[in-house]
């Protein structure tokens, strides 16, 4: 996988890493699937708390407490435990204390009553792997306001339809969007339909707006790797990963960055910090396995790209059908591509197979 061309590839026989684009697939002498690392995929597990979608009369002191990033204290300024029900800054808060079972009650409890309350049960419907019902609240949510928007352009995109996310988002201004995470989302929608001008402008428009917020800087640095502005993109990540060091997939992202400039000992260091973070994810054992092959350890890579698999089934319930199919599909595209190199052909064969039916 390449944050760089968005391609996997373990090739050719010689246990060299070859970094093919779009249709090199033909050419190599086993069967072999493209799998494109949509960047919009990268908001599947990135829950955070949107707060200026919520209702302006929170209390001041919880109000600074969630603009801090200390959700549990602001549960306890809030009395959440006596009322999870009924406050959309409680239910976005249960979500990111993974408070399951406050965040059961809240999907049975009655519809909100305004678009903070309905992008909060979004959350919580994710929060509980229920995307359907998150998309569906997300498209329930009145009266329609920016935040409303990118909930539901989101959402659109974690289940892979970005021409919805589109149509919901609208041209571009002339400007920038009202609000910065509207822009970022964007940036996102575009990156995944490979407008790359159009992303650079949202992602410089949404840095401008909310320079704080780690998701537009993320963002920006996917896009300078794609450009091959590798430096400039590892710069990018690294910002991100200054303003929220405990989310795992900014670290994986990073460390993929490091093996596209060669520095494999510094990206083992990120992916092992990723697993920390998020043990669920698969993504840091892909990406680590790609940098094992390339430097002639297909034994490593073969665990690691195992254990990705058993990864990817645990983080089940968070991913939509589609994520999943694509998540099987590489791995058993990367197995099958050590296996031949390790010289078990027939295994090869019988894992390379169902990535045929699945391209």
């Amino acid at each position: 996988v390449s944050a760089a061309d968005e391609t996997v590839g373990f090739a050719p026989p010689n246990g060299r890493l070859a970094i093919l684009g779009p249709g090199d697939a033909d050419r190599l002498p086993i069967p072999f699937k493209d799998y494109l690392v949509r960047p919009d995929g990268i908001a599947d597990w990135a829950v955070h708390i949107p707060v200026d979608a919520l209702d302006r009369d929170l209390p001041p002191d919880a109000l600074a407490l969630l603009r801090a990033g200390r959700p549990a204290e602001a549960a306890t300024a809030l009395a959440c435990d006596a009322r999870p029900t009924d406050s959309p800054a409680c239910s976005l808060i249960a979500v990111a204390l993974n408070r399951r079972g406050a965040m059961r009650a809240i999907a049975g409890s009655p519809d909100p009553r305004d678009g903070g309350g309905w992008i909060a049960r979004s959350y919580v419907h994710q929060g509980l792997g229920d995307l359907d019902a998150a998309l569906a609240a997300a498209a329930a949510a009145s009266p329609e306001t920016p935040w409303t928007r990118a909930r539901l352009a989101e959402m659109q995109l974690l289940v892979g339809d970005p021409s919805a996310a589109l149509r919901t988002l609208g041209p571009a201004p002339a400007g920038c969007d009202d609000i910065g995470h509207l822009s970022a989302v964007r940036g996102f929608a575009a990156l995944s339909t490979h407008d790359h001008g159009a992303a650079a402008a949202a992602f410089d428009c949404a840095i401008a707006a909310t320079p704080a917020a780690p998701l537009p800087w993320l963002g920006q640095g996917l896009l300078k790797i794609r450009a091959g502005r590798l430096a400039e993109g590892r710069a990018s990540l690294e910002t991100a990963l200054s303003l929220d060091p405990r989310r795992g997939m900014i670290r994986t992202w990073l460390g993929r960055a490091f093996v596209d400039e060669g520095y494999g000992d510094k990206a083992a260091a990120q992916f092992a910090l990723a697993r920390r973070e998020d043990p669920d994810d698969p993504t840091p054992d892909l990406f680590a396995a790609l940098e094992r092959f390339g430097a002639n350890d297909p034994v490593a890579a073969l665990r690691l790209v195992e254990d990705a698999g058993d990864r990817g089934d645990r983080r089940a319930s968070l991913r939509s059908a589609r994520g999943l199919s694509e998540d099987r599909a590489v791995v058993g595209a990367a197995l099958g591509r050590i296996y031949q190199v390790l010289g078990f052909d027939s295994l090869a064969i019988a894992e390379a197979a169902p990535v045929r039916h699945a391209a």
